[in-house]
Order: C-alpha cells, then sequence, then structure tokens
C-alpha cells in the first residue's frame, strides 16, 4: 500500500488520477452511510489511499518512493 496521498508528478498524470479519484469518490459518497465514530468517518480518504495505490500499480510511472518516519508514539 502507498499511504499518505502524497505525489510529486506531472501535471497530465496527476490531473489523470485526479479525474479516477474524484469520479470514485463522489459516487461512493452517495453509498455510503457514516458511522458515528469520528475516526470511521474518514472513509473518503481510507478509499483515496486505496485507489492511489491501485493507479499506480496499474499505471506503473517511473517513480522515487521515500520512506516516511513517524515520531508519533500513538500510531503505532
Amino acid at each position: 500500500m502507498t499511504p499518505y496521498n502524497m505525489m510529486i508528478a506531472p501535471w497530465a498524470y496527476f490531473d489523470d488520477y485526479m479525474g479516477l479519484m474524484m469520479a470514485v469518490l463522489e459516487r461512493t459518497e452517495t453509498l455510503i452511510e457514516y458511522p458515528d465514530d469520528p475516526y470511521q468517518q474518514r472513509i473518503p480518504p481510507f478509499l483515496a489511499e486505496r485507489l492511489f495505490t491501485l493507479h499506480l500499480a496499474v499505471t506503473r510511472p517511473k517513480r522515487l518512493e521515500v520512506p516516511v518516519l513517524v515520531t508519533d508514539r500513538q500510531a503505532g
């Protein structure tokens, strides 16, 4: 999985991904019943992370992945 929804890319690649992501999120938002738990209400960002991973797997762009250091002890 490629978390955090972060990318630096040429405009055409970014625009292609955003078109896909927004179409999927707009459609699924109409189908989702959001739970009361605020953390679980983050369904769109969670789905966007999965879509980003899928988009990378399908388009197979030349890329550089940089490790992220998480310093928050609560994040574990």
